[in-house]
């Protein structure tokens, strides 16, 4: 197992593809290439973009390894999913869209989980769910809303082409309160795109 080192004693700022770019990412773009990873997919219908995986990476939120000759990508993440009870019945809230500020438009209809977030470096399962609510739905939860359920490991290879992708996921129930439901849903805003939630009924937990 052989870890790839791309960044040390670098001031990092998110990336705009679009201006100029430091030298350690265009190292990074060289280094995909000399893996054999088709570049010119990235960025393209539901792909992410190089920049986001550079991000991640730099961020704490992903891993990356080389394994045998093969790139492999390791994140790990919560998993939320996020209920409210009305009129005696049960909501689930779901994402419903995400739309790129390039036009695109991603919906991803297999979606276990209302929402998830990975782990930055030293993180708890507990300050990720906490600290997940209140970056992607705006929502300060307390700690007696949620309740861990379940760990799982599955792979997914729907974001990098030519890349991996293993994940370790932390899976929690979250009831929202009165004060926190909103009926018309929420749309978390981040700077490449706005992803946007709805409640549907759900006939069980």
């Amino acid at each position: 197992m052989k870890h790839i080192k791309l960044f040390e004693n670098f001031n990092y700022s998110p990336i705009n593809e679009n201006v100029i770019i430091p030298g350690e990412y265009i190292d990074f773009v060289q280094m995909l290439k000399d893996k054999g990873i088709d570049t010119e997919l990235y960025g393209t219908g539901t792909f992410k973009t190089i920049g986001h995986l550079y991000q991640e990476i730099h961020e704490g939120e992903t891993e990356l390894i080389e394994e045998n000759g093969q790139l492999i990508r390791k994140v790990q993440f919560v998993g939320a999913r996020i209920l409210y009870k009305k009129d005696g019945g049960w909501l689930r809230l779901y994402e419903e869209k995400q739309i790129f500020k390039d036009g695109r438009e991603r919906r991803r209809t297999n979606m276990p989980y209302s929402a998830a977030e990975k782990f930055k470096a030293g993180e708890d399962p507990k300050e990720v769910i906490v600290r997940g609510m209140k970056e992607e739905l705006d929502l300060d939860i307390s700690t007696d809303q949620f309740t861990f359920y379940n760990k799982v490991e599955m792979g997914e290879d729907g974001d990098y082409p030519g890349i991996k992708s293993f994940h370790t996921g932390h899976e929690f129930l979250v009831i929202l309160n009165e004060s926190q439901y909103n009926t018309e849903g929420y749309i978390e805003r981040q700077k490449d795109k706005d992803v946007y939630f709805t409640w549907k009924p759900v006939s069980k937990i």
